[in-house]
């Protein structure tokens, strides 16, 4: 690595505070390597920092005042670390797998002063750098000292955390905090896969479903917004497991988002190791990261790539793509609302499971769904070969899309709508049984969608209380058709 980099003078393996200050000092520290000339030297690892109490804080002792100063007007946001380490050892993060170790903490006493200073500078927003927040007791004295700070102050406004695992109540009362007082958007349920195997595979199986269905039970009542994150290709998984999985999430109450992710490579993560990847058959290829919904044409200065899983033992290419194209039929017409309604009522009403109904989107040869389908397709093929991960819509702005929002935004520029639905009709007919109750939720969908050419009042009269029993399902109530 120092090799390929040679404008690395010294790496550091592990904490960093100490090891610069030493380096500063001349002295050679543990846990660095280096190169003279060609050679390479390292040196032993140096132990983790047990008592955090002599390290000086940045906001504390006035190292960003002359950037303040020299910047005024700005916005900032500023990253936050109130304990440091990871229990968990997930073999896709380089996070617990780089320490699987205890954690360790930052005395409340500073952490106070921090947020005093946060409010001082009035700081927007403070991003949470702990990887579980939650994981203490005193996380949630933290979360409300926060929330006072912003009641009595006005900052920061918005604080952002990566929540922990499997501490239900103790989760469920900060994000309560951070969702009514701190302006946080919603939870993200870190689920990844809900399979058995594959949770075993990655070294989650310590991390309990059950809690996370708990949570989303309780939110749901609350009115809080959730959204679940997936990966796609991990080790272990296979189609089946991944759509069924999928369809689970729904069906457990999660009706707001799934955030579809692909499976990276990380260089300190066990996924990364040979070993593990020939044990797993992990296929990569190198991606370019670029940001979405910005302008075709905007290059970075200096271009980054990542490692991306297209296929393993368990899930070979051919089905990656299937899995890709599915997970972006399930956000297009689930997720983004194109068919909520009648997906969700053939659900509740008839039991009929979410991966049915996508898996009939995918296999379609109707002339409207056929084509996108085959563009989602040939996307997720090109992301093999090295493609981007976005749609390059030089008709719709040129802006890069997530494929979602391709395929909503080609039906709305081609006219389609009223022919997708009268199409979507056609497919959903397979379930005679509940033809009416499908043709109304149809029918209302379409009106509910909401699209920048059309306006006006539009009149929809149902012979079911599909809007109702549509409500009613979203937020767990009792309420039948």
């Amino acid at each position: 690595w120092l090799r390929r980099n040679r404008f690395v003078d010294v790496a550091c393996h592990g904490e960093g505070e100490r090891t610069f200050a030493a380096l500063l000092d001349g002295r050679e520290p543990d846990g660095v390597s280096w190169l003279e000339g060609d050679a390479f030297h390292t040196r032993p690892k140096a132990p983790r920092l047990a008592d955090y109490a002599g390290l000086p804080s940045p906001y504390l002792d006035g190292t960003f005042e002359p950037l303040l100063a020299a910047a005024p007007g700005i916005s900032w946001i500023a990253m936050w670390e109130t304990n440091r380490g990871c229990p968990f050892s997930c073999t896709f993060c380089d996070w617990g797998s780089a320490t699987q170790s205890k954690v360790h903490r930052f005395e409340l006493d500073r952490l106070e002063r921090e947020i005093g200073w946060f409010a001082d500078k009035r700081i927007e927003i403070v991003y949470c750098a702990d990887g579980n927040f939650g994981i203490l007791s005193r996380d949630v004295e933290i979360a409300e000292a926060i929330a006072a700070s912003k009641r009595t102050t006005g900052y920061p406004t918005f604080f952002y955390v990566n929540s922990t695992k499997n501490a239900t109540e103790r989760l469920y009362t900060i994000q309560k905090i951070l969702v009514d007082q701190m302006g946080t958007n919603g939870v993200t349920m870190a689920l990844q896969s809900v399979d058995t195997a594959t949770l075993d595979k990655i070294k989650r199986k310590n991390i309990s479903l059950a809690h996370f269905e708990e949570l989303q039970r309780r939110f749901t009542h609350d009115r809080v917004y959730t959204n679940t994150d997936v990966i796609i290709g991990l080790p272990g998984e296979t189609y089946e497991t991944f759509a069924d999985g999928v369809s689970h999430i729904v069906a457990s109450g999660q009706h707001n988002e799934i955030q579809f992710r692909n499976c990276y490579v990380l260089p300190n993560a066990e996924l990364a190791a040979p070993a593990y990847r020939r044990e797993h058959g992990l296929e990569l290829v190198s991606q370019e990261i670029r940001e979405a919904h910005v302008q075709i044409e905007r290059v970075d200065e200096v271009p980054e790539h990542i490692d991306v899983v297209v296929g393993t033992a368990t899930m070979p290419r051919a089905d990656w793509v299937r899995a890709k194209v599915f997970a972006w039929l399930a956000d297009a017409l689930y997720f983004d609302r194109l068919l909520q309604l009648p997906f969700l009522l053939l659900g509740s009403e008839a039991g009929v499971p979410l991966r049915t109904l996508v898996e009939l989107f995918a296999e379609s040869e109707g002339p409207v769904v056929a084509p996108l389908v085959a563009g989602l397709r040939a996307k997720a093929e090109s992301i093999q070969q090295g493609g981007l991960e976005w749609f390059e819509g030089t008709d719709a702005g040129g802006i890069l899309w997530p494929a979602d929002q391709w395929f909503l935004l080609s039906l709305v520029r081609s006219g389609s709508l009223d022919a997708f639905y009268d199409e979507a009709a056609q497919i959903l007919g397979a379930f005679a049984d509940e033809e009416l109750v499908v043709n109304d939720a149809i029918e209302l969908n379409r009106a509910l969608l909401n699209v920048p050419t059309e306006g006006g009042e539009i009149v929809v009269t149902c012979w079911h209380t599909v809007w109702e029993r549509y409500l009613a399902v979203i937020y767990d109530e009792d309420r039948p058709l």
